[in-house]
């Protein structure tokens, strides 16, 4: 029996977002859960400090090492079958995380990046496919929003679990999101769908030689280019000075503004919160104009950030609130420039890989890389310049690259 595609399964829009926000929603929360109890989880378990920065950085290390591995099984089993694999993989790592002793931990975690990693691969490749053309930017912010929102709200509440709970049970209280992602998933592509390929079929063309149909011949490898480096380099700055910002900005209002420690990472919770003005407002920019205007609304707000803590500190709230919106709309930008370049499923499936992979490697040296930049400075000048030097890249490649794809379509 023929399992009729994920694409043709939907007849609206609604349904499509509506499973694409309940898998961003799993795709950062078990990672960020740690650090709100980031010191209970060490007094309970007698971890060192830089074993809980570890445990913490160890998804987003999977994310680069595992990139390649995640292209290639959904290369071999297709979107729809890895999709159920990654959302019961994060079920799968968040009980071994929270049952079991410090490698279970560790091994929980492991197993959570992994499986990630396969979502951050795949969602782009089912946007493309089953997105009508005219709202993939649209539905990449919804990705990009739902990321943001599975952050914050895990951020704020593992806490409060914990402390009715305890830690372990706030842990696995993430995996019911990825259990609602995995039940509205099934819902959508059926039970069967779920675990079969969910590739496009070939696209049969006219013979015009014997007036007969023909399949299309997908044996060539599609080619990445020099655009797909470039964003490759783009994504890698705008990871890196996320990534950099997110580990150090509150301990840098506690120094340079004086904040508590507690005060402080609330007041620097603006910049996750402001994400979702970027990660929805970009498209509609890029759909009124194009993805290069995106690219340098997202670079000027960016630079908000670094700049305005070197020369008006006083005003963080402000630079928090436009550099968030701004670092929001990056992600979303990035991927409206993949997905318009990808001429079929395999194609959008090995530049998500190259771009992410690249990206997320040169990201997880951020928060060491900027804490190595503090102490031998003595200072936090350094690690902010380091921050907008990441700025610059996503901005110089990410408006060279847009310019390129634009001309490659106006070529068509």
């Amino acid at each position: 029996m023929n399992i009729r595609p994920f694409r043709w399964r939907f007849h609206a829009a609604v349904p499509v977002l509506g499973v694409i926000i309940l898998i961003g929603l799993v795709l950062r929360g078990p990672i960020v859960a740690v650090a709100p109890i980031a010191a209970t989880i060490r007094a309970d378990t007698g971890l060192s400090s830089a074993g809980i920065g570890l445990l913490t950085s160890l998804p987003i290390l999977l994310f680069a090492i595992a990139t390649p591995f995640a292209a290639a099984l959904i290369g071999r089993v297709g979107p729809n079958a890895a999709t159920t694999i990654c959302l019961l993989g994060v079920i799968l790592g968040s009980i071994v995380r929270s049952t079991g002793g410090v490698t279970a931990l560790f091994v929980g975690a492991a197993l959570i990046g992994l499986f990630i990693t396969i979502g951050n691969v795949v969602i782009p490749v089912l946007i493309r496919r089953d997105v009508d053309p005219r709202r993939v930017g649209f539905a990449t912010g919804v990705y990009s929003s739902a990321l943001n929102i599975g952050s914050m709200v895990t951020s704020f509440a593992t806490a409060p679990l914990a402390e009715a709970w305890g830690w372990r049970v706030a842990l696995l209280f993430w995996a019911t999101f990825a259990v609602v992602a995995t039940a509205g998933w099934m819902s959508s592509v059926g039970w069967r769908g779920g675990f079969v390929s969910g590739e496009r079929p070939r696209l049969r063309m006219r013979d015009d030689r014997t007036g007969g149909m023909r399949m299309t011949a997908r044996t060539d490898r599609p080619r990445l280019g020099g655009t797909a480096a470039l964003l490759a380099i783009a994504f890698s700055g705008q990871a890196f000075a996320y990534y950099g910002t997110t580990a150090w900005l509150p301990q840098i209002l506690h120094d340079e503004q004086g904040y508590s420690q507690t005060s402080a990472g609330s007041s620097a919770s603006l910049f996750q919160i402001a994400a979702l003005i970027g990660a929805m407002g970009i498209p509609a920019l890029v759909a009124r104009t194009n993805a290069t205007w995106g690219v340098l609304a997202v670079f000027l707000g960016w630079l908000t950030i670094p700049l305005g803590l070197l020369l008006a500190p006083s005003l963080y709230l402000l630079w928090e609130l436009i550099g968030g919106a701004a670092q929001g709309g990056g992600f979303t930008a990035v991927f409206i420039i993949v997905l318009r370049m990808a001429t079929d499923d395999r194609h959008a499936r090995r530049l998500s890989a190259l771009v992410q992979g690249v990206g997320y490697g040169v990201a997880c040296t951020a928060p060491s890389l900027l804490g190595a930049a503090h102490d031998f400075s003595d200072g936090w000048t350094v690690p902010i310049v380091l921050i907008s030097l990441g700025v610059a890249t996503f901005g110089s490649c990410g408006l060279i690259a847009s310019r390129r794809q634009s001309r490659d379509l106006s070529s068509l």
